[in-house]
């Protein structure tokens, strides 16, 4: 994930919270970057990353997925309820 973290670091990741809608109390950090190469062997294959921050009074969860859904802000939590659920698009 060394391309992720060049990327976060340029700026180039979006970052944003975001309430449970289920849950007021839980909140969500995202942080996605998208169109990194999937690593040095492979440089033109492309991929996206997301991750997320699941936190609340008691415990902060973390998860992070890679795929090849151009991710933005507003599809975001979507694709982070699919992967919780490994439910298929």
């Amino acid at each position: 994930m060394e391309k992720a973290d060049e990327a976060i670091a340029d700026s180039r990741a979006v970052e944003f919270w975001d309430a449970a809608e289920d849950n007021p109390e839980t909140l969500h950090y995202f942080r996605f970057v998208n169109d990194l190469p999937l690593n040095k062997s492979h440089p033109n294959l492309r991929m996206n990353l997301l991750e997320c921050s699941q936190v609340t009074r008691k415990e902060l969860l973390r998860f992070s997925w890679v795929t090849d859904i151009l991710i933005r802000r507003v599809n975001a939590v979507t694709l982070m309820r699919i992967g919780r659920s490994r439910r298929l698009l």
